[in-house]
């Protein structure tokens, strides 16, 4: 399982952090995908996606 950050794709807070993590992510570890998108659709339940104050990590362990 690929660990993905799903991020508010509207929120420039939000876009800072995907920044921050791509800029020390020297391994190229995470994906991102957007809470409104269609990867968020098919992980993460409703609730999740339709809360666009918080990011969200999915990895192998589960939902975060």
């Amino acid at each position: 399982m690929e660990k993905i950050l799903f991020f508010d794709g509207t929120c420039a807070m939000c876009n800072g952090l995907v920044n921050f993590v791509l800029k020390y992510d020297r391994k190229k570890i995470y994906k991102f995908a957007p809470l409104q998108g269609h990867t968020a659709k098919k992980y993460l339940p409703e609730k999740l996606r339709n809360d666009l104050s918080t990011a969200v990590l999915l990895d192998k362990y589960g939902i975060h």
